[in-house]
């Protein structure tokens, strides 16, 4: 009998040592630029990254050259979702002399250009510029600087808690009520607006809002009726956020007759992530770049408790 128990014991901390080893080879999508420098003989790239998401960091990264372009992969560290082991922000890459946009891996195969280099100049410019020390940034003008979790919770917001470690999900049944109303597949998919607070290790949110809209301009369905267009409006306030660099991210151009929002448990992490998934059946034009699924936020799965207010 202490032999079978000593073999379960042992096996069980062999499956916990892959998983925790695992996590170091996933790849993350959340990875943003925060700063660049390149050398004086310009044939090395020193970039310093963040990540978007309130949980998780940087450990390495994997590059491939085509055409002119560097594609940036990057993964996750070790020992777990949110492990510091391994944790790296700043990464140096050999710049082929034929190198002209630099990207970074987004999820579903797609990439954001981040970097591009002037053909007239030859100097590399960052496309979207994000400022640590910038004290004079403000988020939305209705919340205010110090948000508690509570003040959160009260105002109807769908939180999610990793204040030091915790894994704790309030008001659930908001986020749920906005995918009903609003999700592509819905009976009666109606206008709605949802903001998420999600906190991170040291207590600091990043705020979400995701607003369903019916437009007044009118286009021909499948069905070939006339009908209104619809969008979702996506807002990320990170002006509060200690750990991010601060931003302030509005994406107004996510039409709502291809997209639905989701929530998709990814059990290789063992997180909820919340996005706005892509309508499969679409026919795209072969030269226009398909859309991709957003990724809003995601949370953990295991030890999640439920509060509703």
């Amino acid at each position: 009998m202490k032999k079978k128990i000593a073999v379960i014991l042992i096996l069980v901390i062999i499956i916990i040592l892959i998983i925790l080893i695992a996590t170091g080879f996933k790849k993350r999508t959340d990875v943003i630029l925060t700063d660049y420098s390149v050398s004086e003989d310009g044939t090395k790239l020193t970039l310093k990254v963040a990540v978007s998401s309130s949980m998780g960091y940087t450990r390495n990264f994997n590059i491939k050259q085509s055409g002119d372009n560097q594609y940036i992969t990057f993964y996750s560290t070790f020992g777990g979702f949110n492990s510091k082991i391994g944790a790296k922000d700043t990464f140096e890459i050999e710049l082929n002399p034929s190198c002209t946009e630099i990207y970074f891996y987004k999820g579903d195969g797609g990439y954001n250009l981040v970097l591009e280099k002037d053909k007239t100049t030859n100097k590399w410019k960052q496309l979207e510029k994000y400022d640590e020390e910038d004290e004079e940034l403000i988020g939305f003008t209705d919340i205010p600087q110090n948000f508690e979790v509570e003040d959160a919770i009260e105002r109807g917001y769908f939180v999610i808690d990793g204040r030091e470690g915790e894994n704790k999900i309030y008001n659930k049944d908001v986020l749920d009520s906005f995918v009903e109303n609003t999700n592509i597949n819905s009976n009666n998919r109606k206008p709605d607006k949802i903001r998420i607070a999600n906190y991170n290790y040291d207590g600091y949110p990043t705020i979400y809002e995701v607003e369903y809209k019916v437009l007044d301009k009118k286009y021909i369905n499948k069905e070939q009726k006339e009908t209104n267009e619809t969008g979702y409006v996506l807002t990320v306030d990170a002006s509060r956020n200690n750990i991010i660099p601060k931003s302030i991210v509005v994406n107004d151009d996510i039409p709502g007759e291809f997209y639905g929002i989701t929530i998709d448990e990814d059990t290789g992490i063992n997180a909820a992530i919340i996005k706005l998934s892509l309508y499969p059946i679409i026919d795209y034009v072969e030269e226009v770049e398909p859309y991709k699924d957003i990724e809003i936020t995601r949370y953990l799965l295991e030890d999640k408790i439920e509060v509703k207010s």
